[in-house]
This record gives C-alpha cells, sequence and structure tokens, in this order.
C-alpha cells in the first residue's frame, strides 16, 4: 500500500469517526478533514467515496433537518439560514423547503407556540403582543404569518 492509500484509508477512517456522531454535510466532513490536516485531493477522494456508500447524502441531511428543526418550532427563515451556514446550496435548500414546509403547517406552530405563551390571566396587552412577535422572528417564521396569527390576539388594532 502506498502512503497515499494509507493517508486516504487514514481520512476515511476518521471521517466514518466523525460521521458516527450525527449526519453531516459534505461541506461539514471536508472541512472537518482539512482541519485534520488532509489535502483537498485526499479530502475529496474520501468524499466522494463516502457519497458512493451512502454515508453522505446531503438531500437527506437536508430533509432530515428540515423535519427535526420543524418539529422543535422554527420557521422556514431560520431553517433556511442555518442550512446554508452547514455549506449546503442556497438553490438546493430553497427547493427542498418548498416542497417541506408549507404556509399552513407554519399558521399551526405560531398558533400552537403563542398558545403556551400566554399569560395565566389570558390579558394580551399591546406590550406582550409585540415581545411575541419578536420571540417568533427569533424563531426564524415569516412577518406575514406572524401578523395574521396575532391579529387573533389583538394585535394591530
Amino acid at each position: 500500500m502506498t502512503e497515499k492509500d494509507e493517508r486516504i484509508r487514514k481520512a476515511r477512517a476518521q471521517l466514518f469517526r466523525y460521521l458516527a456522531y450525527r449526519a453531516r454535510t459534505s461541506s461539514e466532513a471536508a472541512a472537518y478533514l482539512q482541519r485534520k490536516g488532509y489535502t483537498d485531493r485526499e479530502s475529496m477522494a474520501v468524499i466522494k467515496d463516502l457519497h458512493e456508500m451512502g454515508y453522505l447524502d446531503d438531500e437527506a441531511f437536508t430533509r432530515d433537518f428540515i423535519s427535526y428543526r420543524k418539529s422543535r418550532g422554527f420557521g422556514l427563515r431560520r431553517i433556511q439560514h442555518e442550512l446554508i451556514n452547514k455549506g449546503l446550496e442556497k438553490k438546493t435548500v430553497a427547493d427542498i423547503l418548498a416542497e417541506e414546509v408549507n404556509e399552513q403547517e407554519e399558521l399551526q406552530t405560531i398558533s400552537a407556540l403563542l398558545g403556551k405563551r400566554v399569560p395565566e390571566d389570558g390579558i394580551t396587552d399591546q406590550r406582550w403582543l409585540a415581545s411575541q412577535a419578536a420571540f417568533l422572528q427569533r424563531r426564524g417564521f415569516r412577518d406575514r404569518l406572524i401578523m395574521k396569527v396575532l391579529r387573533a390576539y389583538g394585535f394591530g388594532e
């Protein structure tokens, strides 16, 4: 076995250990191998092998990530931002999000989140509504949807 083959074997073993903790994107895997001191050529060879074996799949990762983040009460904008920060292409993320996220689902999530945050006395003044709007924006929901749900509580009147 040549030295080059040995380095690729070691890189593959390290990447398998890295992927054992959780699924990663191809760009996260490349960055990990770069931090470990492997050349771009070695990294790309290992990443290509793992793609062919099915251990690295950016589309499956994206779908799983969207599903998980939606279940945790996050909106489209935040999910999109997080996926792009993980090194996925904007177009790929946008296409998959268009398939996976619908407006009605987001409205239900917003309503459920707000339902948990209503004060015990049920009084929702403008200050409370404004703070809820900010909370929902940080969660990544679109302003139009936030306003649609908050109008039911009297916001904007």
